[in-house]
């Protein structure tokens, strides 16, 4: 990037030194492992990544979302961040001026080129925003995608994590990078990459290849602050329709399901009642009550009206207890 060309990033919270690298970054992308990527530090000065963080603290609302792929809060998308009628969406704006700084700065023309080089990207990034903040308290996560999704050219993620407590590896939170086999992600990841403070890592968006993952947040007190966004082109990647996780999970979905018999058929409507040998097996591991036959009705009537039910303290006690003994030990080892 020309000095001519940067300089109306240099007036904005980017950090200009850190901009100057391009040609570090672009090496160190495309060495990265499993697939080309790269970790940017220092992204922001310094001055801007503390108004930033509480900015977002102090005045942005987060919504609690949960599916079965992620368990997080999030912002709404700072897209909607622009003057309009709205006076409410107006009035919040106002609030994180130096959050619409960067906003606007991320998306500019300059910042663009330099992402463009850095990881060498044959598309033209255009300039649709589209990007949140996301907070992970403790058991928050994000389980393995590829990010393949419509025009998505270049997935960021900008780490806002406090600056004075460094986070370590025993806060989880770390992302996960996965290489791939015969085309689907492996079981482990081959890198963790800490959610550092000011730093943003970056890589193509590649259908198929760029499997990622959020580690399970283990901190309670601090949340896992970062601000996660793509880069968009005109036009989807290169075979995004036939590679992506999305469509492989659509081909699955094609495979005959195999369910083998039960032993023994289960007469329609159900059992009405345990057998003496079934009521002996379950005793060494069930609650009591829950083998009274005058429980039975209650639990299958619940069942029936929510479609669902949940039984408290179902273990007996002492077995309860040593289970989660042994499952807190197994997970302080990894």
């Amino acid at each position: 990037m020309s000095a001519q060309k940067r300089r109306k990033v240099e007036e904005t919270v980017l950090n200009n030194e850190t901009l100057k690298k391009v040609a570090e970054y672009k090496e160190a992308h495309e060495e990265g492992n499993p697939y080309p990527h790269v970790a940017v530090q220092d992204l922001l000065t310094g001055d801007a990544l503390r108004k930033i963080v509480k900015e977002a603290k102090d005045n942005l609302n987060t919504t609690f979302k949960e599916t079965d792929l992620f368990k997080m809060f999030q912002t709404l998308d700072l897209a909607n961040f622009v003057e309009c009628e709205d006076k409410e969406l107006m009035e919040m704006r106002a609030k994180v001026p130096t959050i619409v700084k960067l906003r606007d700065a991320l998306y500019s023309k300059e910042f663009r080129e330099f992402v463009r080089e850095v990881c060498g990207t044959p598309l033209e990034l255009v300039e649709r925003v589209d990007m949140a903040m996301q907070a992970y308290s403790k058991g928050g996560h994000l389980l393995c995608h590829d990010d393949v999704i419509g025009t998505r050219a270049v997935s960021f993620i900008i780490y806002l994590t406090d600056p004075d407590e460094p986070w370590s590896e025993d806060m989880g939170g770390s992302l996960e990078l996965y290489g791939t086999k015969d085309g689907l992600p492996e079981s482990l990841p081959a890198k963790r990459i800490l959610p550092t403070a000011n730093s943003m890592v970056v890589f193509r968006v590649t259908p198929g290849v760029t499997f990622h993952s959020v580690a399970e947040t283990l901190q309670d007190d601090t949340p896992r602050l970062s601000l996660q966004g793509w880069f968009h082109s005109a036009k989807p990647p290169p075979s995004a329709e036939e590679t992506s996780s999305l469509a492989m999970l659509k081909d699955l979905k094609k495979e005959p399901t195999v369910f083998n018999p039960l032993p023994a058929p289960i007469p329609e409507g159900g059992l009405d009642t345990l057998s003496k040998k079934d009521v002996a097996a379950l005793e060494k591991y069930v609650n009591p009550e829950y083998l009274k036959p005058d429980g039975w009705e209650k639990i299958r009537a619940k069942f029936a009206e929510e479609g669902s039910v949940q039984l408290m303290g179902f273990l007996k006690k002492e077995l309860a207890e040593e289970v989660l003994k042994e499952c807190v030990a197994v997970d302080e080892k990894d």
